[in-house]
């Protein structure tokens, strides 16, 4: 009897089996970070039609833009406003957050030119950019799993394959990220945990997951006072600001896996409360770090010393906790977000709230 392959090449052939059986499994065609695969709704409201014009532009505005892909982020630990690698780093952050706005409004009313340019950015990044795991710096790349979660299946296998390439680089240098004796518990921490958990599940990696989850409810106790709902940032740098850098994360991270509710719930309270009660004033007068005396002597206003925390930096705290809990909001809270400078990533969470 003819052999039809010899032993290496039925390996390999039931290998390939394999693997399509497990792409077959993994390739949910819909949104995973997302609570409901058809979370646009065919008839919007009218609320939700203004929502969606107010989206759509902003992915206009975004059509002009060129992507700003650059290889390293460097960001973290900057002392001067003017540094040119903050600069260069901040401009491209905000192809983060184009493409979550894009890949939103795509979702929405399905224009081509908004796949297009998604595609557009999430490539020229995967083609241009190395991965150093630094949490800081990467956090913010938030927006480009956000994106790349509503149009894989929109995308080549191709394509697929080179984000996916891209994106298994980024988690693998955040595992092996090396934390010092203050950030293993502070807010670097909970920024990695946050992208590892948007990475682990829009990688399909389940086993992952479970164990980052668990890490993950392990930080909540140790980055959050369960009593005064006083994060460990707070507690170091007396300041708000940090501390709603931190709820930031980890709202995210409550948002999508349900995780650590009544830790984090209580954490809004308490700067919400602040808010609420004017008591915003003296803003890293008492901190133990001595990278916030530096940053004010270096131009940053939100680390001035005795200074009062922007509560409009919290809008896009408010709108995701909201989003969580689905009630209505207070109002002098929402009128910090309705009040507060427009951006791209307020327009990407307001929007997520109303199709959530």
């Amino acid at each position: 009897m003819m052999r039809l392959f010899s032993h290496s090449q039925l390996g390999i052939f039931l290998a390939f089996l394999l693997g399509c059986q497990t792409l077959a499994a993994a390739n949910v065609c819909h949104p995973t970070l997302w609570p409901n695969e058809k979370f646009i709704v065919n008839h919007p409201s009218d609320t939700q039609k203004e929502i969606i014009k107010n989206l759509q532009k902003w992915a206009k505005k975004s059509l002009k833009a060129e992507p700003q892909a650059i290889p390293v982020l460097a960001s973290a630990g900057k002392v001067d406003k003017n540094d040119p690698d903050l600069l260069a780093s901040r401009l491209a952050f905000r192809d983060a957050e184009r493409a979550a706005v894009l890949a939103l409004a795509f979702t929405v009313n399905h224009n081509p030119e908004y796949l297009t340019k998604t595609k557009d950015i999430l490539l020229n990044w995967a083609a241009v950019n190395q991965p150093t795991g630094n949490p800081i710096d990467e956090t913010r790349l938030e927006g480009m799993i956000w994106a790349y979660d509503l149009i894989s299946c929109d995308l080549s296998t191709k394509e697929q394959n080179l984000m996916e390439v891209w994106l298994e680089k980024l988690r693998n240098k955040k595992n092996t990220w090396q934390f010092g004796s203050v950030t293993r518990n502070n807010n670097h921490r909970i920024h990695q945990m946050k992208m590892l958990l948007l990475l682990d599940k829009v990688l399909h990696h389940t086993q992952d997951w479970k164990k980052d989850l668990a890490q993950t409810e392990k930080y909540a106790a140790l980055n959050l006072n369960s009593k005064t709902g006083e994060s460990i940032d707070y507690q170091q740098r007396k300041a708000l600001h940090y501390h709603n850098y931190d709820l930031q994360a980890w709202l995210e991270i409550s948002l999508v896996s349900g995780c650590c509710r009544a830790p984090v719930t209580s954490a809004f309270h308490f700067l919400s409360d602040r808010i609420l009660s004017h008591h915003i004033d003296g803003e890293f007068l008492h901190s133990t770090a001595k990278i916030d005396g530096l940053r004010d002597k270096g131009g940053f206003t939100y680390a001035k010393s005795g200074g009062a925390f922007d509560v409009s930096k919290a809008a896009s705290t408010i709108v995701t906790y909201y989003t969580i809990v689905g009630d209505k909001p207070l109002p002098e809270l929402w009128d910090i977000v309705e009040h507060g400078k427009p951006s791209l990533w307020l327009t990407f969470v307001t929007d997520r709230r109303a199709f959530w």
